[in-house]
């Protein structure tokens, strides 16, 4: 239980980095193609967004080593939860098949399909969650036929999935989400947010 809130506290900082990123660049782009002066009113909320980067990324760097340690099992519990919904379906696919063999019937072919694709899933998840794995994973997931999966199950499946990807690829998401090198490019922006900042550390 632990695990689980941990890794969900990563991937919401993960997100929340991303969608301040998103914004913070997607003003100041407005602004240059626009050619429209940045008003004092928006100034301070985009040095905020700007720090609050920062800060985030300050943050998961101060936490390194925790991660570090931690990372690993937040994954296995995350491919243990994808491996109780795939497993049941192996099995199932198995036993189909194997009575279907034994009595003679032609067999399905969407069914042998998906038994070859659901064993690759378990035998992918049942290692490290490395970026080579992950491609297998998410491919061969794209290419089963989910029409025979239960919703609720492509759904689960789908969420975990995704969150394989971002604890695996978290470092660089999170360089990529926190990336100010924009403010080297806005001779005019720079300035200010320095001067923004400074006046606040002078206040406090």
């Amino acid at each position: 239980e632990a695990l689980h809130v941990r890794a969900n506290l990563v991937i919401q900082g993960l997100l929340l980095a991303s969608q301040v990123g998103s914004l913070v660049r997607l003003l100041v782009g407005v602004h240059m193609r626009s050619g429209e002066p940045i008003r004092q009113s928006t100034l301070r909320p985009l040095c905020q967004g700007i720090e609050l980067l920062k800060g985030i990324q300050v943050t998961f760097f101060r936490r390194t080593a925790v991660l570090a340690a931690q990372l690993p099992h937040m994954e296995r519990q995350i491919q243990d939860a994808v491996l109780a919904v795939l497993e049941p379906i192996e099995k199932d696919l198995e036993t189909q098949i194997t009575t279907t063999k034994k009595g003679g019937w032609k067999q399905d072919d969407n069914k042998l399909d998906l038994l070859t694709l659901v064993s690759l899933l378990t035998t992918s998840l049942a290692g490290p969650n490395t970026a080579a794995r992950r491609a297998v994973v998410n491919v061969a997931w794209d290419l089963a036929p989910q029409a025979l999966i239960r919703a609720a199950d492509i759904d689960e499946v789908r969420l975990h999935l995704r969150k394989l990807d971002m604890l695996g690829g978290l470092e660089a998401m999170l360089s990529q989400a926190c990336d100010c090198t924009f403010l080297l490019w806005t001779r005019g922006l720079l300035p200010l947010f320095l001067r923004d900042v400074a006046h606040r550390s002078a206040t406090d």
